[in-house]
């Protein structure tokens, strides 16, 4: 069974150190990354990547 794996702020340090590491291992995943930047390196690291919008604490939908 394959697994869905998202990792957020793909192109941050920390989200390619979790996409390699999820590489390296022996789970069978599918690996979706989200970042606010078009083309952080973790859009091109997974299988899907979505672009999504930075959100302000002053928005009207903000959840803290």
């Amino acid at each position: 069974m394959k697994i869905n794996v998202l990792v957020t702020s793909g192109g941050s340090t920390i989200a390619q150190g979790i996409i390699k590491s999820i590489k390296l291992s022996d789970l069978n995943c599918k690996i979706i990354t989200t970042d606010a930047q078009p083309y952080s390196a973790g859009s091109y690291r997974g299988n899907a990547a979505y672009i999504v919008p930075l959100v302000k604490s002053s928005e009207r939908d903000y959840i803290e």
